[in-house]
């Protein structure tokens, strides 16, 4: 019978027999990673160079981690009943010991580690690992209680925060994204990277002049793209909701009212503005009489 001979053969020969270097294996869903990995790991354990409490096998889920122990006592029994002498007899030591092996997800396997030395780490012996479930659950009640707080007098980043619209995505008509929930979506970032406390860096941003600046940009351009030759002119139609907010702006500064922060805010959504941000040309010779 032949042996069929992958393309990538020669790497799935290394993994397997190439026990005393340390391999990186970067490769898609589907192309028999775990297998691999199960190869070298009874490869390891037939040639005595590690015992099963040496080993540890990390996955992301809990039902990976059973099915790769599964899957490893499977390839062990297999390869005991073709081996012999002091080989067998590893295999048939590392079948017995199998429980003891550190096949579990990153999050069992760091626990373990907490709980073997609670002292050094500086945690409570008797932690528990959240689901993740509980952690949002968590994290909600959490985020609810800060949340009511900085409405009573929110600081500046909050303040304009609130001040964004409610937007939906491009094509998405089920999902509502409502200055709350980016809110919320940005606090479960900063509590994921909670580990990395360096001070985060604040560029130098001054917004109020920003914000001024593309007001006299857009009355500027508002003036330009006014009047045109013909009113249903494709540049003319796409470029509307800009001379709205001009039009808006231009309203409440006559009526000695400043907002930037909502100034701020309708620029955001003029840049998500379907139709402006893909404006199409113009259908004639020339967009206004005379030029």
């Amino acid at each position: 019978m032949s042996r069929v001979v992958l393309q990538d053969q020669a790497d799935r020969d290394a993994i397997t027999g190439a026990l005393d270097e340390t391999l990186v294996v970067e490769a898609a869903a589907g192309t028999g990673k775990t297998t691999e990995l199960v190869s070298r790991i009874v490869r390891i354990l037939a040639s005595g160079r590690a015992r099963v409490d040496n080993i540890v096998a990390v996955t992301f889920t809990e039902k990976a981690a059973g099915e790769l122990k599964l899957r490893l006592r499977e390839a062990l029994d297999e390869a005991r009943r073709g081996a012999s002498g002091a080989e067998r007899e590893a295999l048939n030591e590392a079948l017995r010991s199998l429980e003891e092996a550190h096949v579990s997800t990153i999050h069992g396997f760091c626990a373990e580690l907490l709980r073997e030395r609670p002292v050094e780490a500086g945690v409570d012996p008797l932690f528990k690992v959240l689901t993740e479930p509980q952690a949002a659950r968590l994290f909600e009640h959490a985020f609810s209680g800060w949340i009511q707080g900085q409405l009573e007098r929110p600081p500046e980043g909050i303040r304009r925060a609130l001040r964004r619209s409610v937007w939906q995505g491009f094509g998405d008509m089920t999902r509502e994204d409502t200055p709350i929930d980016r809110l919320r979506r940005a606090a479960w970032d900063l509590a994921e990277w909670r580990d990395f406390n360096a001070p985060w860096t604040r560029r130098e941003f001054d917004r109020d002049a920003a914000v001024n600046g593309l007001m006299d940009e857009l009355h500027a351009f508002a003036a330009m793209t006014e009047g045109p030759s013909y009113a249903r002119d494709s540049l003319c139609l796409d470029t509307a909701p800009a001379r709205h907010l001009a039009s808006e702006i231009t309203i409440q500064q006559e009526a000695g009212s400043a907002d930037d922060d909502g100034w701020e805010a309708r620029f955001v959504d003029l840049s998500r503005d379907r139709a402006f941000s893909r404006v199409r040309h113009g259908r004639g010779p020339g967009y206004k009489s005379g030029e």
